[in-house]
C-alpha cells in the first residue's frame, strides 16, 4: 500500500491509496486541554464525494432489448441509471414508456421507468433537458443496458445517483459540526 507520505509531487512514485492529515493545533489543544477543549478557529472536517459505489454480480444485467427496439434512439450512461431520448418523436416515447413499465414491472427486472418530468423529487432531473426523456433506473445491485453486452459483464462495481446501502449520519459521530456558509 502506498501512502501519501511516500509522494511528493512530480515525483515517480505510485499514486497512494490512503491520504492523511495530521492537525497539530487540534492535538495540542487535546493533550494540553482534554478532549472537549475548544480549538482556536476551530477545526472542521468535510468528506466529499462525487457519487456512491455499489458492488454488482456479473448476471446483475437488466437488458432492455427484451422489450423496446432502441433503433435511433439516443442513449446514455449505462449503469444504474439508463436515459433514453427519443427527439421530437413523442409517439415513440410513449409507447416504449408503456412497453418498459409493463415488461419491467411484469417480468420482475429490477429496473423502472420514468418519464423526465416523473421522476423522484430527490434527483433535481425534472426540468433538465439532459436527462433524457425516459429514464430507467436500476435496483441497489443492478445495472440497466440498452442491449446485452457483447462480452460478459464482469462482476464489479458501478456508480451512480442511488443511494448507497449504509449512509454516514453526521448525528451519530460525538460533536458533529453543522455545515454552512463558511465566511
Amino acid at each position: 500500500m502506498h501512502a501519501a507520505s511516500m509522494m511528493w509531487p512530480g515525483s515517480e512514485a505510485a499514486r497512494p491509496h490512503l491520504v492523511a492529515m495530521y492537525v497539530s493545533i487540534v492535538d495540542k489543544a487535546g493533550h494540553e486541554r482534554g478532549p472537549a477543549a475548544p480549538v482556536a478557529g476551530q477545526v472542521d472536517l468535510v468528506v466529499v464525494a462525487d457519487h456512491g459505489m455499489m458492488d454488482v454480480a456479473g448476471d446483475h444485467v437488466v437488458d432492455l432489448s427484451r422489450w423496446i427496439s432502441l433503433d435511433g434512439v439516443r442513449t446514455a450512461d449505462p449503469g444504474p441509471v439508463l436515459a433514453l431520448w427519443f427527439g421530437a418523436d413523442t409517439a415513440r416515447r410513449d409507447s416504449a414508456y408503456a412497453a418498459l413499465a409493463t415488461g419491467l414491472a411484469a417480468g420482475g427486472a429490477h429496473a423502472a421507468v420514468y418519464r423526465r418530468g416523473e421522476t423522484p423529487e430527490r434527483w433535481h432531473l425534472r426540468a433538465h433537458p439532459r436527462a433524457g426523456d425516459l429514464l430507467v433506473a436500476a435496483e441497489p445491485g443492478w445495472i440497466v443496458m440498452p442491449a446485452p453486452p457483447k462480452t460478459p459483464w464482469v462482476a464489479g462495481s458501478t456508480a451512480g445517483i442511488r443511494r448507497p446501502r449504509r449512509r454516514w449520519a453526521p448525528s451519530s459521530s460525538p460533536r458533529a459540526p453543522t455545515c454552512g456558509h463558511a465566511g
